[in-house]
């Protein structure tokens, strides 16, 4: 990828950009997103898990809102997490907070607003909510009609 592209893409600007280059734009934010929690959990190949012509689409295409929609539908699955849980107690809902929090992450890493949401499902679908169901069978828990959306990469 040459200097004009990487310019326009780290200024959002992908209007000008060929297909390819866009494909290779969202593949760079997917690893730059993942790496830190490969690295954080010591899990091997999430990234290429991960890096699929679907998804990919599913990064190119997806709206903010309905990105958010797609967030609270997949957190409405789970019980509260225990690191939220003082915030459950509260009047803010335990879900606005956990999506603030990952957005916050997001544009600290540096991924594009257009992205963030869509990388926000990806890490939900392969890997947050399998390791909430992963950490309750441990502990004999029934996860009962809980599932994995797509097939996740398991810690442990």
């Amino acid at each position: 990828m040459d200097n004009n592209c990487e310019n326009k893409c780290s200024s959002d600007e992908m209007s000008g950009l060929t297909k390819e280059e866009e494909i290779e734009f969202v593949i760079r934010n997917i690893r730059k997103y993942f790496a830190n929690i490969e690295k954080k959990d010591q899990i091997i190949g999430l990234q290429d898990k991960i890096i699929t012509k679907k998804n990919i689409e599913m990064l190119l295409n997806i709206t903010f809102m309905d990105g958010i929609d797609c967030v609270y539908n997949i957190l409405d699955m789970y019980q509260c997490p225990e690191e939220f849980s003082a915030i459950a107690s509260n009047l803010l809902d335990w879900e606005i907070d956990f999506l603030n929090n990952m957005l916050n992450e997001c544009s600290f890493m540096g991924i594009p607003k257009q992205f963030s949401i869509g990388l926000i499902i990806l890490n939900l679908e392969y890997y947050y909510c399998s390791k909430m169901i992963l950490k309750k069978q441990k502990e004999g828990i029934d996860v009962g009609e809980e599932r994995q959306l797509r097939d996740p990469i398991f810690i442990g």
